[in-house]
């Protein structure tokens, strides 16, 4: 993948090309371990916006040398077939569960998602809260093998398994790292 600069002064931090950076300032904001982590962002996406599986593979090596324990990951892709991919058999994947949309409709497969083993991944839902009942986000895809649903914060405007993914593993690390 091609390295490319993004100008800061004219991004629009609510362009799908950023989200990341929202994932990233949730994890962050609720964090609240004694322990300092070590953060390797990995863009998965180029420059318009669009991610396959061959960025996912070129980002294999780097977890493998990094020896990166904890992978928080708010996409995956879409597939129609099954494919042979090489994954870090000691690293954790802490995923959202991602949405039926467009994209995603006809799609039985989501990259890295349903190419880990079950003891290698942690799947995140989002939930709505009301008083007396507990609404599971509708359009989750594949909401069968969610492990973990998470609230939705009524005060926030992201939303969402992304917002759920980050919030559920700055929470679980904090637990962790717990004084």
């Amino acid at each position: 993948m091609e390295s490319f600069v993004i100008s800061c002064n004219e991004a629009d931090l609510n362009s799908p090309r950023l989200h990341g950076q929202k994932v990233l300032k949730t994890f962050i904001e609720n964090y609240r371990g004694t322990k300092e982590l070590q953060l390797f962002p990995i863009i998965v996406f180029d420059k318009a916006g669009i991610q396959t599986v061959d960025y996912w593979k070129m980002s294999m090596p780097h977890i493998l040398k990094n020896q990166i324990r904890y992978v928080l990951s708010a996409t995956g892709v879409p597939l129609r077939n099954k494919i042979s991919a090489l994954l870090p058999k000691k690293t954790h994947f802490i995923l959202a569960s991602g949405r039926v949309e467009p994209n995603l409709k006809e799609m039985a497969y989501l990259f890295p998602h349903d190419f880990l083993l079950e003891k290698q991944k942690t799947i995140v839902g989002s939930q709505v809260r009301l008083s007396e009942s507990i609404i599971k986000d509708p359009k989750t895809f594949q909401a069968d093998k969610v492990n973990v649903w998470i609230d939705e914060d009524p005060s926030i405007d992201f939303k969402g398994s992304s917002y759920a993914v980050a919030k559920y593993f700055a929470d679980y690390l904090s637990l962790t790292f717990k004084k």
